[in-house]
């Protein structure tokens, strides 16, 4: 956690000089507790390994991933719109859900909220994602709510 607050410190200072877009992933498992509970904690750590192996599958070498605490993970985007971190997030989002898996009756989904940086502190910038997120969940969870896209690639549009 504290490397990626360190590059998204980083990417936010290269924001002000040069002026591209930044966005952040916020998203995390769906039901993660009931996977613990339901399979065991050895399993749940094959699910947060199989995701973080997931993510590196579907983001660009710029980009940094990484575990931001429990199940929640983050995406650090240089350079990438909305729309582009959008598409990065369903990629995810249906990769996961693709996944087979040796236990029977596991099926992994996530939420996750897409930000734009605007110029608020990293603190402001990673709350939006993480309401996004929130509004995912709220909204029956598997889905990826987003600050503003365009209305395809199953993100939720937000202004």
């Amino acid at each position: 956690r504290r490397y990626l607050y360190q590059r998204l410190a980083l990417e936010i200072d290269l924001v002000r000089r040069y002026g591209h877009p930044l966005t952040i992933i916020l998203f995390d498992l769906d039901h993660f507790k009931r996977i613990n509970d339901t399979f065991g904690h050895r399993v749940g750590d094959d699910v947060l390994i199989n995701t973080a192996a997931a993510l590196t599958t579907s983001i660009r070498e710029v980009d940094v991933a990484g575990r931001h605490g429990g199940e929640e993970f983050m995406v650090i985007l240089p350079r990438a719109s909305v729309a582009q971190a959008c598409e990065v997030a369903e990629r995810i989002r249906t990769l996961l859900e693709s996944l087979d898996w040796p236990q029977e009756g596991l099926h992994v989904t996530i939420s996750g909220g897409v930000s734009l940086y605007r110029g608020e502190s990293i603190d402001a910038f990673v709350d939006t994602a993480d309401h996004y997120l929130y509004e995912a969940k709220g909204a029956g969870r598997n889905r990826i709510v987003c600050a503003s896209a365009p209305a395809e690639g199953g993100c939720s549009e937000k202004d």
